[in-house]
């Protein structure tokens, strides 16, 4: 999930983790060597999206949170040379 040393100048620090819906960090990789990282995770914990930290005063749900009006072109497939290659009328008739 994170790469490590260092590539065409870029250094890159490793330490990719696996982490709890409440944020703990449960697996970590070193930044010293490539690594195979795994956790055990309980899947009903990880299904729950609503998070209370303090009851009516800050709860969340991610679902109901999301504001996708906000995500513009980010949520839009780029077009890349290759699809409009494919849809340019062709010359060669």
């Amino acid at each position: 999930a994170n790469r490590i040393g260092t590539e065409r100048g870029f250094e890159f620090p490793g330490l990719a983790q696996i982490c709890d819906p409440f944020g703990k960090t449960i697996a970590e990789a070193t930044h010293t060597k490539p690594a195979l990282i795994y956790a055990d995770i309980d899947p009903e914990t990880a299904r729950n999206k609503r998070r209370i930290v303090e009851p009516s005063k800050f709860e969340t749900n991610i679902f109901e949170d999301r504001r996708p009006e906000l995500y513009g072109r980010i949520a839009h497939r780029p077009r890349y040379a290759a699809d409009q290659l494919k849809s340019k009328p062709s010359d060669d008739k």
